[in-house]
């Protein structure tokens, strides 16, 4: 089971996009395949998502297959609105 994922700082690109980054830790045996990126406009926009799939590392050795390993991940999110706040969270799926 992966440890909740923490976003590093955000990246503001243009007034409309946003560069986003985030680790999470998890076993090289069961590693996340998808996040589902989810975010809204504060203070009360309805919830968008979009599913953004792990890059990951397909070589492993048995070894590694017993270890906990930080996993890093980015997203462009494109077309906000200029000068509008926003809620992200992430969700994950194995």
């Amino acid at each position: 089971m992966p440890f909740k994922a923490k976003f590093d700082e955000l990246k503001i690109n243009v007034g409309t996009t946003v560069e986003l980054s985030w680790r999470v830790n998890c076993s090289v045996n069961a590693p996340i395949i998808n996040y589902q990126l989810e975010f809204q406009e504060i203070p009360d926009g309805q919830w968008l998502s979009i599913n953004v799939p792990a890059q990951l590392s397909l070589q492993t050795t048995e070894e590694e297959l017993k270890r906990i390993v930080e996993y890093k991940q980015s997203y462009t999110l494109k077309g906000l609105n200029k000068g509008t706040k926003y809620r992200v969270r992430l969700r994950d799926k194995l």
